[in-house]
């Protein structure tokens, strides 16, 4: 039972190794974000110049947890939005953004 707990555990940490390593390798990944929602697109840019635009089709619904949204993606990958610096009028602002967009879980 010890053998199987100290395998899985291996197999715990060389499945997340390879997304650290490519987070730090990454400087794209970094930075600090800033993402700008709207009924039509989001947009997301961060300070090593990454930038991208969508439309709400590429989403296919949201969920809200503490301090954070996360938007699913079609294409299973999710992006995890801080709420931590809104105001209470700012995250019933995205709120109403997101519902009208897209389902919410």
């Amino acid at each position: 039972m010890i053998l199987l707990a100290i395998v899985w555990l291996l197999v715990l940490r060389a499945g997340a190794s390879p997304l650290r390593r490519l987070y730090r390798e990454d400087p794209a990944m970094q930075g600090q974000f800033a993402v700008n929602i709207t009924p039509d697109s989001i947009t997301t840019q961060n300070t090593a110049g990454t930038f991208s635009k969508s439309g709400w089709d590429v989403y296919e619904s949201w969920t809200e947890g503490k301090d954070l949204i996360v938007l699913a993606m079609r294409s299973q990958a999710h992006l995890i939005l801080n709420l931590a610096g809104l105001s209470d009028y700012q995250r019933n602002e995205l709120r109403a953004i997101l519902s009208t967009a897209l389902p919410q879980k």
